[in-house]
């Protein structure tokens, strides 16, 4: 039985324990918005893409998503607004390789495009790297996956 399956069907308390290492695979819309509420959450994230740039500007997306977050929560309390940005951006990491972050990771959400072939393949990558913890997640939207 593979360890993909493993993971599956597992029902072992060991392997709930709390999620802290997030990793998304997708530097687009949704794997960076995905990375930014990671990190607003007190989660240790990092954002994977092949392409700098793609990474950088979702960078700076979510950098600048975070600070109207602040200006809303935190109207009256500048201190807090302030503390709320840098503790989030000092949670989140990019990077344009998933192995020194799936080494650790507690969860894995995949955010590519929808190609069934390139999903498959990065579980199955990953799946060789990640700790049997790990919990791998989709963000698909129109492929069935169950």
């Amino acid at each position: 039985v593979s360890q993909l399956v493993r993971r599956n069907f597992s029902s072992s308390s060991s392997l709930n324990g709390k999620i802290q290492e997030v990793v998304i695979i997708g530097g687009g819309l949704m794997g960076a918005g995905i990375a930014q509420v990671a990190a607003q959450t007190g989660h240790k994230v990092t954002l994977v893409d092949l392409n700098q740039q793609v990474l950088d500007k979702s960078n700076a997306r979510i950098t600048d998503s975070i600070k109207r977050v602040a200006k809303k929560q935190f109207k009256e309390d500048a201190a807090g607004a302030e503390k709320f940005i840098e503790s989030s951006l000092s949670n989140m990491n990019v990077a344009t390789s998933a192995n020194d972050a799936l080494t650790s990771a507690d969860l894995v959400v995949e955010a590519v495009v929808e190609n069934m072939g390139l999903k498959q393949k990065l579980f199955a990558d990953f799946d060789k790297i990640a700790p049997a913890k790990t919990i791998f997640a989709s963000n698909t939207s129109s492929l069935p996956i169950s």
